[in-house]
């Protein structure tokens, strides 16, 4: 987080403990900030979360997790018909599954739009580009906006 977000620090502390229902509002209500460097950024960000060695560590957990719930194999050797219609009826038989399946949902298109003006933050002055980089990350849920923070250029150092 930028070091100026300590008038903030509620949201967050509440994000981590209430998830979107906290950081949804804080989201939504914030002014975006497009002109940033490095210098701006606070030390865990700086250096945990523009570390492109994180980034791809954090890229390959969610392709595990692709992997292990067994969707990947399920997409390569179903017929999509019947993984569609398992969905179905899972969403309408536990509550879990549609919450879960809303939240991801949520989580999937507010994180691309934090892209697109990520991307901005990152010299590509072209909003069209931009918003066509963010809708790119929901193509792969998850993966998408993994793989975007593991490749994107680093910021501007001053």
């Amino acid at each position: 987080m930028l070091k100026s977000a300590t008038k903030n620090r509620p949201f967050l502390v509440g994000a981590a403990l209430g998830g979107y229902g906290v950081l949804g509002p804080y989201a939504i209500t914030r002014k975006p900030m497009t002109d940033i460097t490095k210098a701006d950024l606070g030390w865990f960000t700086a250096n945990v979360l523009e570390n492109k060695v994180f980034n791809y560590f954090i890229a390959a957990a969610f392709f595990s997790a692709y992997i292990t719930s067994g969707l990947l194999d399920a997409l390569l050797t179903k017929d999509v018909h019947e993984i569609i219609s398992g969905y179905l009826d899972l969403v309408s038989s536990t509550a879990i599954a549609s919450a879960s399946s809303m939240d991801f949902l949520i989580l999937t298109v507010a994180g691309a739009s934090f892209v697109s003006e990520d991307v901005k933050r990152r010299n590509v002055d072209d909003e069209k580009t931009a918003n066509l980089i963010g809708a790119t990350t929901m193509l792969l849920p998850g993966i998408g906006l993994a793989l975007y923070c593991a490749l994107r250029p680093n910021l501007n150092e001053q």
